[in-house]
């Protein structure tokens, strides 16, 4: 995942990581809170070490969530400037923590 994948991917408001409207999105700090978000989201699912079978279709839903927004922020912003928003560090170690699950 680009921009991000050195990172992951927070939108606030939403119930799901699923239900970011991407359109929506306006700033790099958008961009890097909703994919905060999203990892967040995944991070939870691996908690336990496994993924059931349901699980595994919502953790590539999800994967797919924040692949469309990594790659629309990758042609919208320099990685530079997402690195100044507040929940990147957060989304780094999130993305760390998904790397064996990619």
């Amino acid at each position: 995942m680009g921009l991000i994948s050195t990172g992951l991917f927070s939108c606030g408001g939403s119930s799901s990581a699923l239900d970011i409207k991407v359109e929506d999105l306006e700033t790099a700090c958008d961009f890097v809170d909703a994919l905060e978000q999203v990892s967040n989201e995944m991070v939870s699912f691996i908690e336990d070490g496994e993924l059931s079978e349901d699980e595994k279709e919502t953790f590539s839903k999800l994967e797919d969530k924040g692949n469309e927004i990594d790659e629309i922020a990758r042609d919208k912003f320099e990685r530079s400037e997402a690195e100044q928003c507040e929940s990147w560090n957060k989304m780094r170690e999130h993305s760390d923590k998904l790397d064996p699950y990619m």
